[in-house]
């Protein structure tokens, strides 16, 4: 139970006109729910691995779960590219190609990761080179 469900039912046992520290005699709630709770980083979905053309525009997509609620970083080999569970891409070129690591920290326990590995096809790859046409044959 997370520390707002804690203090909601607190509030509903209050207003029930039942006493607080009564309640707490009789229910072993009271013994367990009020320590700090925290929750490891869990990621929880994350974007499959993607094929892209120059010139597209994707979003990379992480989620985790934990508490306190983890911090999503983006990273590209060493470098934070961006923070936050989207991640917008416009594709350039090859440059855009890689290894992309969504990484949720929320303080407690050790991080969690994952990785996206983007793939760029140039437009060289995506049209046939004139040298590969047929010639136009009249008859």
């Amino acid at each position: 139970m997370k520390p707002e469900a804690i203090y909601q039912h607190r509030s509903a046992i209050s207003s029930s006109g039942v006493s607080f520290d009564k309640f707490c005699q009789d229910h072993i709630l009271c013994i367990f729910g009020f320590a700090p709770l925290t929750d490891p980083p869990n990621i929880t979905h994350i974007t499959g691995n993607l094929t892209v053309n120059e010139g597209d525009k994707v979003t990379l997509n992480c989620t985790a779960d934990g508490y306190p609620t983890p911090n999503i970083t983006w990273t590209i080999g060493d470098m934070k590219k961006h923070f936050g569970s989207n991640f917008p891409l416009t594709i350039t070129g090859k440059q855009d190609e890689g290894v992309y690591r969504c990484t949720a920290d929320n303080g407690v326990g050790s991080l969690s990761s994952s990785v996206v590995l983007v793939n760029v096809q140039s437009k060289s790859q995506l049209t046939p080179s004139k040298s590969m046409e047929a010639p136009l044959i009249l008859i």
